[in-house]
C-alpha cells in the first residue's frame, strides 16, 4: 500500500471541505447516543451479544473483513494475518482535541496496570477515521507519546468503510470554527482475540477499573 502524497492529501481535503460547506446537514454534531446505537445495531445484526460483567461479550467471536491496512511504519497487514496477541482497538484521529488522547491515555493506564506477562501480549491500536490528514508519519509521531505497545492503522477512506461497518463505527465530518474540519466518531473500545476476531466491546463512558478487570479476565481466558 503506497503512502498518500502531500498533493493528493491536499486535493482530498479541499474536496471534503467543499462538500461540507455545500451540505449543511453534515455539519451537525453526532451525539454519543446515536453513535452507540449504530454500534449496537451493527453488532446485533451479525451475532449475538450478551452482557457479562463490564462491557459486551461477542459470542461467538466475530471475524473481521479482509481489509488491508498500513501500520505507522508503512507495513501492510490485515487483522487475520497480523502476527501478535490480543489487541485493544480505538477508532479516532490525531487532530482530535479531547476524546482521543483521553481514551488512549486510559488504555495506556490499563496496559500499565496489567501483570507484566499479560501486558506484554496486549497491543493497543488507533485506527484513524481521518486518513486524509493522518499519514503514517503523523500516526507514528503521535503514538510515540503513549509509549510501548501502541500502534496505528490507516488506509484510504474508501477502503476503511467495510471495517467501519464491521465494527458499527459511526462517523461524520463537520466544518469547525477555524474553517477546517473536525470528525465526530464512535468512542467505543474493542478487544480482539489472538486470532484477530472481535471478542468484546466497551462502550463509553469508560470506567478504568471495570475495563482493567474485564481485559485482564479476557486475556487470562485467551491463555487457556
Amino acid at each position: 500500500m503506497g503512502t498518500v502524497q502531500g498533493g493528493k492529501v491536499a486535493a482530498t481535503i479541499d474536496g471534503l471541505m467543499l462538500l461540507l460547506r455545500q451540505y449543511n446537514g453534515m455539519t451537525r454534531m453526532v451525539s454519543s447516543r446515536v453513535l452507540a446505537g449504530l454500534l449496537l445495531f451493527g453488532l446485533h445484526s451479525a451475532c449475538v451479544a450478551e452482557q457479562n460483567g463490564y462491557g459486551t461479550v461477542i459470542n461467538p467471536p466475530r471475524p473481521l473483513p479482509e481489509v488491508t491496512l498500513e501500520d505507522q511504519f508503512g507495513q501492510p497487514f490485515t487483522w487475520a494475518d497480523r502476527q501478535g496477541g490480543p489487541a485493544l482497538l480505538f477508532f479516532g484521529f490525531t487532530h482530535c482535541p479531547h476524546i482521543c488522547p483521553t481514551t488512549l491515555s486510559l488504555l495506556k493506564g490499563v496496559r500499565d496496570r496489567l501483570p507484566v506477562e499479560l501486558a506484554e501480549q496486549l497491543e493497543v491500536w488507533l485506527v484513524t477515521v481521518d486518513p486524509m490528514r493522518d499519514s503514517r508519519e503523523i500516526l507514528s509521531a503521535y503514538l510515540s507519546n503513549f509509549g510501548e505497545g501502541f500502534n496505528g492503522a490507516r488506509a484510504d477512506l474508501a477502503a476503511l468503510v467495510p471495517l467501519f461497518k464491521a465494527f458499527g463505527i459511526g462517523y461524520a465530518y463537520r466544518v469547525d470554527e477555524a474553517g477546517g474540519y473536525d470528525v465526530d466518531h464512535t468512542t467505543s473500545v474493542f478487544l480482539l482475540d489472538p486470532a484477530g476476531n472481535l471478542s468484546h466491546v466497551y462502550t463509553a463512558p469508560h470506567d478504568p477499573d471495570g475495563l482493567l478487570q474485564s481485559v485482564r479476565g479476557r486475556l487470562q481466558e485467551f491463555q487457556k
